[in-house]
């Protein structure tokens, strides 16, 4: 039997995702909700909502986000949104654009 989720999350409509990894060290807690997380290759990923409040760039962010396993997290359109930002994907850097 499938589990029913709260929310359906398709590519290109991504959240901020953190890592367990940051789960760990600042043992937070799940809302008790999960969300599907759907990639571009259609593969479904099923996590856990956390509600956080994050600060990137200096600017407050809360919202409810889920947590990853992977070393690094993930800038959602939620984030991405919110700023100016230009990526040097060669040189793997990345700066606000005021």
């Amino acid at each position: 039997m499938r589990r029913k989720h709260s929310r359906s999350i398709r590519h290109g409509r991504g959240r901020f995702a953190f890592t367990f990894a940051v789960n760990q060290k600042l043992q937070i807690k799940p809302l008790g909700e999960t969300v599907s997380l759907v990639g571009f290759n259609e593969s479904e990923s099923i996590l856990e909502i956390y509600a956080l409040q994050i600060i990137f760039s200096g600017k407050k962010l809360t919202g409810d986000y889920c947590a990853i396993d992977g070393e690094i997290g993930i800038l959602g359109r939620d984030v991405l949104n919110e700023f100016s930002i230009i990526f040097d994907g060669i040189n793997l850097e990345w700066k606000e654009q005021k």
